[in-house]
């Protein structure tokens, strides 16, 4: 089955590991291993994503850059 909806997420997950090792660290939780992220460099990284496959398609919202809180 193909996912229509990933939006290159998996690449994406890769890319952001490359490019910001120190945030992000696997644990052993029970008899598995989760993935703790820092969120804000991940909201960040998927702003500038987003941003940048809108300007792909013309799809831009506003010229006015966004104000981190």
């Amino acid at each position: 089955m193909i996912n229509k909806f990933n939006y290159g997420i998996d690449k994406n997950g890769t890319t952001f590991e490359a490019k910001y090792p120190n945030e992000f660290k696997l644990l052993k939780l029970s008899k598995g291993i989760i993935k703790v992220i820092n969120l804000r460099p991940l909201i960040d990284f998927a702003r500038e994503w987003f941003d940048q496959e809108d300007h792909q398609f013309g799809n831009i919202i506003s010229s006015q850059p966004y104000v981190r809180i």
